[in-house]
């Protein structure tokens, strides 16, 4: 992914079995993520990410 893309890029995560699944997705797909229990978390000075609530 070019460098200039990178503004785009939102990170998702997921926990499985103690395992974290982190996902890199251009925000036209963010929906699909809020959709299926991710959600953002907020970082300083790194891209928002997302993460599953159990």
């Amino acid at each position: 992914m070019g460098s200039a893309l990178l503004r785009y890029t939102v990170q998702f995560i997921k926990t499985f079995n103690g395992h974290r699944l982190f996902v890199q997705m251009d925000v036209e797909h963010q929906h699909f993520w809020t959709r299926n229990g991710f959600v953002p978390v907020k970082e300083s000075g790194k891209p928002d990410r997302f993460r599953k609530i159990v």
